[in-house]
């Protein structure tokens, strides 16, 4: 008799400056299909429960993830706390091979030009960002991310 043991779904956290809300909204049903299939858990900050600690569910989310999808801007990239919190953690997690990350240039930024960032492959070409985009092209990028989460 073989016994099939449930597959744990993958832990997926998104970061992202706030006002790139929109970018994240826009991946959120790419990634919510394996969500509903239980294929992976997704986590962003619109996840936190009101009276919740936000920032220990941030912290504890990143430290859980198996992948990280940065939506880079120019606003996430002068985020104090994406600086000094999230995003030493998703990077120190990359080098020792713990998490992925699977980044997505959303708007002209200074990424290119960040050595501990630009080390990591982008899912997209950062000389096009994604506000380039009309939303049909953007899907594409989306959809991609969801296709080298699923795996």
């Amino acid at each position: 008799m073989t016994v099939v043991m449930p597959q744990v779904p993958r832990k997926i956290a998104v970061c992202y400056s706030h006002r790139d809300a929109r970018y994240r909204n826009e991946l959120w049903p790419h990634l919510k299909r394996l969500e509903i299939k239980q294929q992976i858990e997704i986590f962003a900050d619109t996840c936190i429960l009101p009276g919740e600690d936000w920032r220990s569910a941030i912290e504890d989310a990143l430290c859980n993830a198996d992948v990280a999808v940065p939506l880079y801007s120019p606003d996430f990239l002068a985020s104090v706390f994406i600086q000094t919190v999230e995003l030493p953690q998703v990077l120190r997690r990359a080098e020792a091979g713990r998490l992925t990350i699977l980044a997505l240039v959303v708007r002209p930024c200074a990424f290119r030009r960040l050595n501990e960032l630009n080390r990591y492959q982008t899912v997209n070409n950062p000389k096009k960002p994604l506000s380039d985009l009309r939303l049909g092209e953007r899907d594409r990028w989306y959809d991609e991310v969801a296709r080298l989460v699923e795996g």
